[in-house]
């Protein structure tokens, strides 16, 4: 009787230790995951906030934007 749970419990607490390491192994990828996220969003904001101060410091009225915005025939809209 004793060597049935002592055999029971070898391999309750072995489960019980691949699961903690499957779970870590989860949890890592998870966190990398969410950091590489976090990086890309991240330079995201950055390139938003360069173009965002390009088009601030871009004078409209300086140039004329009549003649930059030629109407353009060959362009079928319908």
């Amino acid at each position: 009787m004793s060597l049935f749970i002592l055999f029971y419990g070898v391999v309750i607490i072995g489960i019980i230790l691949y699961y903690f390491n499957i779970r870590s192994a989860i949890i890592k990828q998870h966190s990398q995951k969410i950091l590489s996220i976090e990086q890309a969003i991240s330079m995201h904001k950055t390139q938003l906030n360069y173009r965002n101060n390009g088009l601030q410091k871009y004078n409209f009225q300086a140039y004329n934007l009549n003649d930059s915005l030629q109407v353009q025939p060959e362009i079928n809209l319908n």
